[in-house]
């Protein structure tokens, strides 16, 4: 990128920073309350809570294998994070979504 003064390229870096940090907060505050809920809600329910457990040892031997690609194929951990998200939705979402009566966690 080619600037013609210094005075433009402090001006750009300053915009380049400061929209950065506006990103990386948000997506620390976003995560943070995903996590937030789903572990409330998780240790909410006993039942739901020995469910996932019980997936996740059948499913992994060593804490060392758990990343995102290894947990895409647990169903019951990936349902209770859907709800999590429909129940406390970290970001404003404004659609009507029909309930079945059924919640998971």
């Amino acid at each position: 990128m080619l600037f013609e003064d210094e005075k433009q390229r402090w001006i750009i870096s300053k915009l380049v920073i400061s929209s950065a940090t506006v990103l990386v907060l948000a997506g620390m505050e976003t995560s943070s309350s995903f996590m937030t809920s789903a572990i409330y809600y998780t240790l909410s329910n006993l039942d739901s809570l020995s469910k996932v457990s019980s997936e996740l040892r059948r499913s992994f031997k060593k804490s060392t294998q758990l990343n995102s690609a290894s947990t895409e194929k647990l169903e019951y951990l990936n349902a209770c994070m859907k709800e999590s998200l429909r129940i406390f939705p970290p970001v404003a979402v404004y659609s009507l979504v029909e309930s079945r009566g059924e919640v998971l966690l």
